[in-house]
């Protein structure tokens, strides 16, 4: 299988200079070019060391082993996705679509194969507080204050642990808010799930339904959990 140009340049010009060390357990590319829908691929370096090395191309990012399986125990235990932006969920992700460019060590291909079984505590924990709080904040919704900047953050929270949850229940790691349109269909997850969530933007300006619009999302999703 032929790279993308832009996972081929991560793979020739910026991993080179480091694949000669040692210290070097693994590295892999992820990002849209690496799963055929987008342009553009990053690189991750995972380091045999107790450290990761603060001198480097800057153009990679760098971690070690032992960060790299600390925050997969997170998931494992069915934490380390709550909020937004975790970096636990997002390696996950990354490193499970990603393509390994370097692995002398091996040490890639077992984590490739740790992960293949996917944590059961994250598919529980996820889907038992979208069912928990799913009405709860509906009703926040429609009777909180008309406060825009906290209405986002109920949303951008809510939404992500939907996510989350939704992801979860096929035996997949969310990767984030970005390109996750193009993750629902690469993956032939229930694209009724986007339908239901361009229903809740459609319905910012009025406070019933919005309420009503994130009902039928957090049911949509409950229907895949």
């Amino acid at each position: 299988m032929s790279l993308p140009e832009v996972v081929l340049h991560l793979s020739t010009e910026v991993l080179a200079d480091l694949n000669d060390d040692e210290s070097l357990a693994f590295a892999f590319a992820h990002g849209p070019a690496v799963a055929e829908f987008g342009q553009g691929a990053e690189l991750l370096c995972v380091w045999d060391l107790p450290e990761a090395p603060s001198e480097l191309n800057g153009v990679a990012s760098h971690i070690t082993v032992g960060q790299f399986h600390s925050h997969l125990d997170e998931l494992y235990a069915g934490r380390g996705w709550y909020e937004p932006g975790t970096t636990a969920l997002t390696l996950a992700a990354q490193f499970s679509h990603g393509t390994l460019l370097a692995d002398d060590s091996e040490l890639g291909s077992e984590a490739r194969g740790r992960i293949t079984d996917f944590p059961d505590k994250l598919i529980e924990a996820s889907a038992q507080l979208l069912q928990e709080n799913a009405e709860a904040l509906a009703k926040t919704l429609i009777e909180m204050p008309n406060d825009p900047w906290h209405r986002a953050h109920l949303l951008d929270v809510g939404l992500h642990r939907a996510y989350v949850a939704f992801f979860a229940a096929s035996e997949e790691f969310f990767p984030g808010i970005a390109h996750r349109a193009d993750w629902v269909r690469l993956l032939g997850l229930d694209e009724g799930v986007l339908e239901a969530e361009r229903g809740i933007w459609a319905s910012l300006e009025d406070p019933g339904a919005l309420s009503g619009a994130w009902r039928c999302f957090a049911e949509r999703v409950l229907k895949t959990v």
